[in-house]
């Protein structure tokens, strides 16, 4: 069966090393995700020659069943590029759902760094990869992305994704992120089948610097 899905994604331009948000990730009354909901952020070459992204994720079939979030990176040049985050014995972190973190992923020259935070402001996780991103930003675009996947045929929502405080980073400044750092000025919505941004995706926008209330409804 074809999947299906939407997302929310603010990018900005070229010249970004750093960004740090705060993620409510909905509960199991404000969800049903036969698939995955994914709500990450992350820093990349605009080649795909480097970067990746550092998020939560919620996906029953992962977690045997259970609503909890799971952390998970997609780094290029890894082995394998998409895992989980994992504790010292080897198992995906788990997290419960219905909570807010805060996520920040940094760039030096070849170190891909990221952090993850509760909602008390205590350290999580804290992990450094190899890969190809430098200090000074140069290629590298910056984003925040919520997605809902779920399968033809099989309803899917994923209500009250709410970002909050989103700052973006160059060499030189880290501030709230505004329309003057965006690709195109602003957010984008997509989905597949396209055409349905409209009727599948709905955003409270906040304020000015893109905090938002991302709700998805996939019908089936």
């Amino acid at each position: 069966m074809s999947q299906r899905y939407g997302f929310r994604r603010a990018r900005t331009k070229l010249g970004y090393r750093k960004i740090q948000a705060d993620i409510y990730m909905p509960s199991a009354s404000e969800a049903s995700i036969p698939v995955a909901l994914y709500n990450y952020v992350g820093v990349e070459k605009a080649d795909g020659s480097g970067g990746g992204e550092f998020g939560l994720t919620i996906q029953p079939a992962s977690s045997g069943g259970r609503f909890v979030i799971l952390v998970y990176r997609s780094i290029v040049g890894l082995t394998p590029p998409w895992d989980f985050v994992r504790d010292q014995n080897g198992n995906p972190i788990e997290l419960p759902a219905g909570r807010t973190y805060r996520l920040l992923v940094a760039t030096d020259d070849n170190l891909y760094k990221a952090w993850l935070y509760d909602e008390t402001g205590n350290q999580i996780i804290y992990r450094e990869w190899r890969t190809a991103v430098s200090a000074n930003g140069s290629n590298q675009h910056a984003r925040r992305v919520t997605s809902l996947f779920t399968e033809s045929g099989t309803r899917a929502y994923a209500n009250n994704n709410r970002w909050r405080e989103v700052l973006v980073g160059t060499p030189i400044s880290f501030h709230r992120m505004t329309s003057t750092d965006l690709e195109g000025g602003s957010p984008v919505s997509q989905t597949e089948p396209p055409g349905n941004e409209d009727i599948w995706i709905n955003v409270n926008v906040i304020d000015p610097y893109f905090n938002e209330d991302i709700s998805i409804n996939i019908p089936a």
